[in-house]
């Protein structure tokens, strides 16, 4: 059993890892947090928790929740570190500028 977003959705978070795909974790300042998607939703968007790990006895905690439109838009990621944060302003520029139709692809 899977989980099912639109393509835009899964793209996004595609990219938010891409230096490491096969992980939900990542570290800022020192704190390591890592994210679990939560339940399906019918129009194709994806959202979840963020959690911090304890770094005394390893434990979890829920800090947050993150949210990737159907369109791919990252509406909110909390915590997200320095490079994270460029992925995201990056993925929503291109994101804005397809939705605007100022962005196309030429099929030849």
């Amino acid at each position: 059993m899977g989980y099912s977003m639109t393509a835009k959705a899964g793209n996004a978070l595609r990219t938010l890892f891409a230096e490491n795909p096969y992980s939900n974790l990542w570290e800022k300042e020192g704190t390591k947090f890592f994210y679990e998607i939560g339940q399906e939703h019918a129009d194709g968007r994806m959202t979840g928790s963020i959690y911090k790990i304890n770094p005394v006895n390893g434990t979890a905690s829920r800090v947050g929740s993150f949210h990737i439109r159907a369109d791919g838009h990252i509406q909110s990621w909390p915590h997200a570190n320095a490079a994270m944060r460029n992925v995201i302003t990056n993925e929503n520029k291109v994101v804005e500028l397809f939705n605007s139709g100022a962005m196309f692809v030429e099929v030849q």
